[in-house]
């Protein structure tokens, strides 16, 4: 049976922070051969110019659905879930654009071979300023398919992107499930969904980490599924609450019994162990 694939794309303040990247999430999804059954945007806290924006965008397309919301990152997404008829989900950050207009077809096709995937190739913008100068055209390739245009101006995460260390600018080539990445509903309920962290960061690593421990590893999408990320910079409040969440995180892996678990590995199929015992 094909499965019935609901989109869930979060964004907060798009426009204002991102110049509208949302818009080219949603286009890219429109643009499919094969499109999703519906799209939940999430609106999650984002200012009354943001939302009316948004709304403006989508009130033409009947295949999106907007529910706004103001509370945590990963409660935000499971609220999207929750408001979702689909039996299957992708995640998708509303700056992340897909890369080709099969990609919803691949999906299908991994939905029958595994309950979860992420870690497609992750291309990156040049900075926000550049994204800004080009929005015409960025949304002029997306609804004339002109995959090629997007690619040409894709690059490698650079190690002053984010200020990443070695290992991080590595792991950023791939994506998380909640950049981009898909479940079943089923599994998704029985996992537990994602936890509702405060601030932003690590609710991502904590969801793949109770997906590997619930399901097993998950189905890799680097092989055949590329997305851009539009750059856009962290400021220093995102980066202290990503410290304090990966004190949460840690502690989750302790209340399982482990001391890491290594996503890293996950992404790059390595041959080490990806949790360590306590």
């Amino acid at each position: 049976m094909k499965p019935k694939i609901s989109v869930v794309v979060l964004t907060h303040n798009s426009y204002t922070e991102k110049s509208g990247s949302v818009e080219f999430v949603i286009n890219s999804y429109l643009n499919q051969k094969t499109l999703p059954f519906e799209i939940i945007v999430v609106d999650n806290g984002s200012d009354n110019n943001n939302t009316k924006q948004l709304e403006a965008f989508c009130s033409t397309k009947p295949l999106v659905k907007i529910i706004k919301t103001h509370t945590t990152i990963g409660d935000a997404r499971n609220r999207g879930v929750k408001n979702a008829s689909g039996t299957h989900i992708i995640f998708n950050d509303d700056d992340t654009i897909l890369l080709a207009d099969n990609i919803l077809d691949r999906i299908s096709t991994y939905c029958t071979k595994g309950s979860y995937g992420y870690g497609a190739n992750r291309l990156w913008s040049p900075d926000i300023n550049w994204v800004k100068s080009h929005v015409s055209d960025i949304t002029t390739a997306l609804e004339s398919k002109n995959w090629d245009y997007l690619r040409e101006f894709s690059l490698n995460p650079s190690q002053d992107i984010r200020h990443k260390n070695d290992i991080s600018v590595k792991m950023l080539t791939r994506s998380f499930i909640g950049n981009f990445g898909f479940i079943s509903v089923k599994d998704f309920i029985d996992v537990g969904g994602f936890p509702e962290y405060p601030g932003y960061g690590c609710e991502d690593d904590a969801f793949a980490f109770l997906c590997y421990l619930k399901l097993g590893k998950p189905i890799l999408l680097n092989g055949e599924i590329s997305v851009l990320h539009i750059s856009h910079p962290i400021n220093s409040s995102n980066l202290q609450q990503l410290k304090n969440n990966k004190i949460l995180l840690q502690k989750l892996f302790e209340q399982h019994g482990f001391k890491h678990f290594h996503i890293s590995r996950v992404l790059f199929s390595s041959d080490k162990p990806i949790i360590d015992y306590k």
